[in-house]
Order: structure tokens, then C-alpha cells, then sequence
């Protein structure tokens, strides 16, 4: 199965570091997002598998550590959402759908290697 993230969509990497709350307003049971973001099985690419997230398993993700609690949503041609809890970062990278463009694997791993290393530390 292959889920689409489009621009539309993004706020629910958002949605989910606030735990299901959205503008005051608890959208999503903050049990189902906890649940649907914990590892449950192993998924390949040093990964876990949620409830259709990958979950970081030592704290990487891409190659990044984005600390603990850490998942992203992978879609078709280069569509990532990538949430640190930690770090309280929501990355959402949307390919060009409609010019058949996509953007590798590895190349979102660079892309992320630098946004990572421009965000803030997270607090100790």
C-alpha cells in the first residue's frame, strides 16, 4: 500500500508530535498516537515499523539522530514527514507528484543531515 503525503496533508506531522491535540482540541486519542508511534516490529533501514509510521530505532533516523521517540511517514517519489519529539521538529519534504520528479533515499538523508545540524540542540 502506498500512502500519499501532499502539501495538504503535512499538518498531521504536526498533529502528531502534539500528541493528537490541535489548537487546544484533542483530535486524535493521545493513546492511539502514542500506540501508532511506538515500534512494533522491525522494518528494514535500520527502522521500525508503528502503525503506518517508521520509528527510529536508537534514536536515527536517515542516518540522524533525532532522539528518542523519533518516526517519519515515507510516500511514493521522495514524500517524507520526519517528527523529533525531542527536538519539537517537524520536517515534511513533498515531491513533485505532477512531473513525475522524485527525490532518492539518499538524497533526503542529505537534506536531512543538514536541516539536523542547523536546528537547535535540544535541551538536556
Amino acid at each position: 500500500m502506498n500512502i500519499v503525503i501532499t502539501g495538504a496533508n503535512r499538518g498531521i506531522g504536526l498533529l502528531f508530535l502534539r500528541k493528537g491535540n490541535w489548537n487546544g482540541r484533542q483530535v486524535v486519542p493521545r493513546d492511539w498516537v502514542s500506540q501508532s508511534t511506538a515500534t512494533h516490529s522491525t522494518a528494514g533501514m535500520a527502522t521500525g515499523y508503528g502503525y503506518l509510521w517508521r520509528t527510529a530505532l536508537k534514536n536515527i533516523l536517515f542516518g540522524s539522530d533525532l532522539g528518542q521517540g523519533s518516526f517519519s511517514a515515507w510516500g511514493v517519489g521522495g514524500v517524507y514527514i520526519v517528527v523529533s519529539p525531542v527536538r519539537d521538529l517537524v520536517i515534511v519534504h513533498v515531491g513533485d507528484q505532477d512531473d513525475n520528479k522524485s527525490v532518492s533515499h539518499d538524497d533526503f538523508k542529505l537534506l536531512l543531515a543538514k536541516i539536523v545540524a542547523a536546528a537547535p540542540t535540544p535541551p538536556k
